[in-house]
């Protein structure tokens, strides 16, 4: 029984690095985003993807978000990014 959940702790760890490194990739991608856009017209749209962004990935978001809410933030992110 010990291995047995040992196992799942270790796969279900993994799981969640990867996660993690995919929400942090996206969070690059769409700060670069936000960041390389330079039309004056969108000052005011890129103020809220900037602000939706800080809302989503901050320090402790990880804890604060839960395993559960973590693996929607990919899509927020990319959509950001978009």
């Amino acid at each position: 029984m010990r291995d047995e959940v040992s196992g799942a702790i270790v796969d279900s760890l993994f799981s969640t690095a990867s996660l993690l490194a995919s929400i942090l990739g996206a969070a690059r991608a769409a700060e670069k985003a936000i960041s390389s856009a330079s039309n004056i017209a969108l000052l005011s749209p890129l103020a809220d993807a900037r602000e939706q962004l800080g809302n989503l990935v901050y320090p402790g978001f990880v804890s604060a978000a839960g395993l559960s809410q973590l693996s929607r933030l990919p899509d927020y992110l990319q959509g950001i990014a978009h």
